[in-house]
């Protein structure tokens, strides 16, 4: 049922990866980190450079977050119907072409949904990004806040690798492929 094979899946999980990495980098110039203070000089390109790879990274990190939505969702939403259409007394190849014209009709309001909870999201971490760095920076320093935020992405980057990756490299998934449509 599902139009998303199972590599396309891996590829969103892997630049996902990419852009906290990119983060790591660019909170590690931010600062410019503690740990190899002596090899980075205290000047504003550096943290430019590194507020810049930031923005680059978090854009690699959000920007596939709405796909991945409507992509868990729409499976679930796809199964459902297709039960009910086989309930109905349809045949396979029926139940598949009325779940196709019935996504058609669908898949836009989810993607509009998605989009919306992922903007909303993205929001709401930057009303309280702010006043929680803010925090941080009072209680420790601009440059261990800094320092403790590459750790929190060097173990975000971890747990993503393991949760998300490794059991895709060592499961193997059915990959199921759409049928053409009948024109």
């Amino acid at each position: 049922m599902s139009g998303m094979t199972a590599g396309k899946g891996l590829a969103i999980k892997y630049i996902q990866l990419i852009g906290l990495t990119i983060c790591i980098f660019g909170l590690f110039l931010m600062g410019p980190s503690l740990f190899f203070g002596a090899f980075l000089p205290d000047k504003i390109w550096v943290i430019f450079v590194g507020l810049f790879l930031m923005g680059w990274g978090v854009a690699w990190v959000y920007a596939l977050v709405a796909l991945e939505i409507i992509n868990s969702k729409g499976d679930e939403i796809k199964a459902k119907w297709a039960t009910e259409f086989e309930k109905e007394g349809y045949s396979e190849r029926e139940v598949n072409k009325k779940v196709k014209k019935q996504w058609k009709v669908a898949s836009p309001i989810l993607a509009d949904r998605a989009a919306a909870l992922n903007e909303m999201s993205f929001a709401f971490g930057s009303l309280i990004g702010p006043v929680i760095g803010g925090k941080l920076t009072d209680v420790s320093g601009y440059r261990h806040m800094t320092d403790d935020l590459t750790i929190a992405c060097i173990c975000a980057v971890f747990l993503n690798f393991c949760i998300l990756i490794l059991p895709d490299l060592f499961i193997k998934k059915k990959v199921v492929v759409d049928d053409q449509e009948d024109e």
